[in-house]
């Protein structure tokens, strides 16, 4: 497949308007997997930071109970 543009380039396979709606679509998910990563990191911070907490509290009822 040829496209060509206005200024008459040639373009294979792709028309620019193609590249560019493409290359949007990939920022907007590059986007979406960031916030998902920061998402996750925070999930794991906070499972780690309550089981620590949960450990702590088990320490203190068996030091006043024992």
């Amino acid at each position: 497949m040829q496209y060509k543009e206005k200024d008459g380039k040639v373009l294979y396979g792709f028309s620019q308007e193609n590249l560019e709606r493409t290359n949007r679509e990939i920022r907007r998910t590059n986007r979406y997997m960031q916030l998902l990563i920061v998402m996750v990191a925070l999930m794991i911070v906070f499972i780690v930071a309550g089981v620590v907490w949960l450990e702590f509290n088990d320490i203190i009822t068996k030091l006043i109970y024992n």
